[in-house]
């Protein structure tokens, strides 16, 4: 319903109310008059008294008395609708902040915390309020613009967790979310899984991100393997964007012969790649030892490049992301997987990946491989019947994560998959920082919602001011004139202004927030806290009952420099050709493989007196190079692993 027909009911409704009593004595009066009665004995109940004896006297006076009551009683509604009759004002813009009828017809509202069905974002009363949530399972993408501090966490996630009817990956900034609402989740009927490489405990379930490429069939193999490459290995720094593409076709080569010797994991790539000695040489092997004939163009092409044009492709890989397996808490997290994505439809859990504040950079190329992985994953398998679930990622810290290019094209084609994003970022700022202009408009522009929480940057302000819109206002010019009794003249304009400007938001307080929200007015919200909100802080504490059910300690898998073995050759008769379990490099700590300008081992000639074949001279060269480095990387492990747990112990426990 309009302003213009509301100004008609009430003006109308507030008139009869006020006209009422006046035609009453009106019609009294004209009766009075009509009968030769005294006017001034006449009162409000005069006409209804009179009513037996005009009905003896036939139907004129009754009818006459009653159309003057009832005429004043109308004059009176339409003096009432001109008083409060308002010109509606379009002329410069009509932007008005939304009113609750229309999120509630919108089915944006949930009055109580029993009937959310979405994410929740805010509350249009206080806290401690019994206001409707600003919360809807029709919003599929939202983004949440709030710096450090503003109240992200304990007004939008925590509640979310809370309630949401769904499934949910989340990433835990120092593991509160998961101690707060573990419980609740698994009261909703939730598996509950906890992605920790570094807890201290070591209590963590796993997750494999080669499990794709080692379910493919073989011809499919290389294609996947190229995909995980594309999520995992990020072009750092400039300059680097041009060696990337050759950086992820060298991992992904290696991906496929790590699958082919039965080993699939990323770990099993780190230490295929990781040996002391020329890289071309390692390649050429390698070549020589994949049935792929896709993996063993790609190591051939790449052993052709010079040396140094070789190693700046291999520190781009190392650098963009395949480091961080030289840890021993990542091979381990990363050898098996305890769950599986797309069984969440069907069959509801909660994935959180706790991970520290000062651990977020290290862990973020793993990090932003699991969320596009299986963000992907959704979206390229149907739902079938029994998928009745949703599953919501929740990414904070979304910017920091680094480049998502996997999960920036699949934004826009997700819908129908049941995979729903909610972003959380410091500012729109840090999100150009991470994607660029048109990458960071890509996500704002598929986010249906965008709730908007104290800003403090420049452009944050001024974006939600111009995305409000201007607001149409008459404004009156008053002037003088210098002589003449009449001197001061008014006049009066329409001009159009910002219906909020950019200082008036940075100055809106820490209790209020504002929503955009697509094909609606804007929305002034009030932060939710889940602990002075009756309803959410009953469910928060209606689960302390509940068990945590911690998960399982984390097997240890073998070290780089433990994990590959070298077949023993034959002592009598000609050497067997390589395969793909007797050409394995042996890894060292992590560091770009090859520096510049390094040379190659000698190799035994095949043209000597041995007379040996290609593929053996191939297969004796890599038994010398691994019987060389061997006890160094294995020694050179320990130590990291060692240093690792020194440095661990010294700092304090996480809050």
């Amino acid at each position: 319903m309009g302003r213009r027909k509301e100004d008609v009911l009430l003006g109308s409704a507030l008139g009869l109310m006020v006209g009422a009593l006046p035609g009453l004595f009106a019609a009294g009066a004209f009766v009075t008059w009509r009968l030769g009665g005294d006017l001034g004995e006449i009162g409000l109940g005069t006409f209804p008294a009179l009513l037996p004896d005009l009905a003896a006297l036939g139907d004129w006076p009754f009818k006459s008395g009653a159309l003057v009551g009832l005429g004043t009683a109308a004059a009176s509604a339409l003096a009432g609708v001109a008083l409060l009759w308002r010109e509606e004002l379009t002329s410069h813009g009509t932007a008005r902040w939304a009113e609750p009828r229309e999120l509630r017809r919108a089915e944006l509202l949930a009055r109580r915390a029993r009937e959310i069905r979405g994410p929740v974002w805010g509350k249009l009363g206080r806290p401690r309020s019994l206001a409707a949530y600003l919360s809807s399972e029709r919003i599929v993408h939202s983004l949440i613009a709030a710096p450090t501090g503003a109240g992200k966490g304990v007004g939008v996630v925590i509640p979310t967790l809370l309630t949401y009817l769904g499934s949910i990956v989340g990433l835990d900034i120092k593991g509160e979310n998961y101690a707060k609402t573990a419980r609740r989740r698994r009261q909703l009927g939730d598996r509950v899984f906890r992605f920790a490489p570094y807890a201290k405990d070591r209590r963590s379930h796993r997750y494999n991100p080669f499990d794709e490429v080692a379910a493919a069939p073989e011809r499919r193999r290389f294609a996947e393997a190229l995909r995980l490459a594309g999520s995992l290995i990020e072009a750092k720094g400039k300059g680097t964007e041009s060696w990337v593409d050759g950086a992820r076709e060298i991992f992904a080569a290696t991906a496929v012969v790590a699958r082919e010797r039965g080993t699939p994991t990323i770990a099993a790539v780190y230490d295929l790649l990781t040996q002391a000695g020329a890289a071309t040489d390692l390649l050429a092997a390698l070549a020589a030892a994949t049935k792929s004939g896709e993996a063993r163009s790609v190591f051939n092409r790449f052993a052709s490049q010079p040396e140094k044009v070789l190693g700046s492709y291999m520190s781009v890989m190392f650098d963009g992301g395949l480091r961080l397996w030289a840890d021993p808490d990542v091979r381990d997290a990363t050898a098996a997987s305890d769950f599986e994505i797309t069984s969440f439809r069907s069959d509801p859990g909660s994935v959180f990946i706790c991970v520290s504040q000062k651990d977020l950079g290290v862990l973020s190329p793993l990090i932003r491989l699991m969320f596009q992985q299986m963000f992907t994953a959704l979206q390229e398998t149907e739902r079938g019947e029994n998928d009745k679930f949703d599953v919501l990622f929740l990414l904070d810290e979304f910017a920091s994560l680094g480049k998502m290019e996997e999960m920036s094209r699949a934004i826009t084609t997700v819908r129908s998959s049941g995979a729903h994003l909610m972003l959380i970022v410091q500012s729109l700022a840090n999100l150009k920082e991470t994607y660029g202009a048109e990458g960071a408009a890509n996500f704002m522009g598929n986010c249906e919602l965008q709730l908007f929480m104290a800003p403090t940057d420049m452009d944050t302000p001024r974006y939600i001011s111009e995305a409000i819109g201007d607001a149409t206002r008459r404004a009156r010019v008053k002037s003088w004139r210098q002589r003449g009794w009449d001197a001061a003249t008014i006049q009066e304009r329409n001009e159009g202004a910002r219906l909020i400007r950019p200082e008036q938001i940075r100055l809106l307080g820490p209790e209020t927030a504002v929503a955009l929200i697509r094909d609606q007015n804007p929305v002034r919200l009030h932060k939710v806290r889940y602990y002075e909100d009756r309803a959410l802080k009953a469910l928060f504490a209606g689960q302390q009952s509940e068990a945590m059910n911690e998960p399982p300690e984390m097997e240890a898998t073998p070290l780089p420099g433990e994990a590959l073995a070298v077949d023993e050759v034959p002592d009598a008769g000609r050497e067997p050709p390589p395969t793909a379990a007797s050409v394995i490099p042996t890894p060292v700590p992590p560091s770009p493989p090859t520096p510049a300008g390094a040379t190659s081992p000698e190799v035994p000639s095949a043209e000597g007196g041995d007379a040996e074949t290609g593929e053996a001279a191939t297969h004796r060269k890599l038994d010398r190079l691994v019987s060389d480095q061997r006890g160094i990387a294995s020694e050179m492990a320990s130590l990291i692993s060692q240093a690792r747990a020194n440095l661990r112990s010294n700092h304090s426990p996480e809050e």
